[in-house]
């Protein structure tokens, strides 16, 4: 069993310590397709620091600020740095190609810090709502941490690439895209239904808004890049998890006042 894509997948989206992997074409083409196992990782320390929280350590306020930390210190920012190029192509209302130059610029603009100053106090103040929330709805959660990842590559999958060169390009331009997309269809569809079936109300709000998520990216990364890239990609992340995020929250809200 070739181990390699697994190991170049870990080794690129998150800061997991892996052994050396083969960094020949062909693994780093079928790399992609385990991406969303990262967010396992990120799902079971959610769950597993809820756990403790609510058998030892009852302060919602730290208990909130952990949870918005354990994503990014798994993924090492990745993403959000994918948000925060992104944010600051947007923000600019240029051409597609003066943005596509724009999410290259290593520096961080104005517009890049505003939508991660923003992502996180909203992500810290939905965790704080959920703080005394059932191990279900953890799961939930955690689970959107596999779909928000799944989601965004299966959007890689189906819409063009923006640029002929870069990360993402290396990983799907000459990979079969029928069977990373049906891949990705399949393991999506079934994480929204294990959601579902964990805790209906939480669970179907969260799909819901998941993949009304993803077809906003979708969309979005058409109109203003002419497809996706790797910073595209954190994006549709970091908008599909904050999205579901919120509608886990929204929901918990609803159900203790009824």
């Amino acid at each position: 069993m070739n181990l390699n894509p697994f190991l170049i997948a870990f080794s690129t989206y998150s800061i997991l310590p892996m052994p050396q992997a083969d960094w020949t074409r062909q693994n780093i083409r079928s790399a992609i397709a385990y991406m969303p196992l990262v967010g396992c990782v990120s799902g079971l320390l959610l769950w597993g620091w809820h756990r403790l929280c609510l058998l030892y350590i009852p302060y919602s306020l730290l208990f909130a600020i952990v949870a918005t930390l354990i994503p990014i210190l798994v993924s090492g920012g990745i993403h959000l740095d994918g948000l925060m190029d992104t944010s600051d192509a947007l923000a600019s209302r240029q051409s597609t190609e003066r943005k596509l130059e724009i999410m290259k610029d290593p520096q961080a603009g104005s517009f890049a810090l505003i939508s991660l100053l923003f992502l996180l106090l909203l992500e810290l103040g939905l965790w704080q709502v959920l703080a005394g929330s059932s191990g279900q709805v953890l799961i939930v959660v955690g689970c959107g941490q596999i779909l928000a990842r799944s989601l965004a590559v299966l959007a890689a999958g189906i819409l063009p690439q923006a640029r002929k060169a870069g990360m993402m390009y290396d990983m799907t331009a000459h990979l079969s895209k029928r069977r990373l997309t049906t891949a990705m269809l399949v393991l999506s569809l079934l994480l929204s239904v294990l959601m579902i079936v964990v805790s209906t109300i939480q669970g179907l709000a969260a799909v819901t808004i998941s993949w009304l998520a993803c077809l906003i990216y979708g969309r979005l990364a058409q109109k203003h890049f002419g497809g996706v890239t790797g910073d595209t990609s954190g994006f549709a992340v970091e908008i599909i998890y904050g999205s579901l995020l919120l509608a886990v929250a929204v929901a918990e809200i609803v159900l203790r006042q009824i």
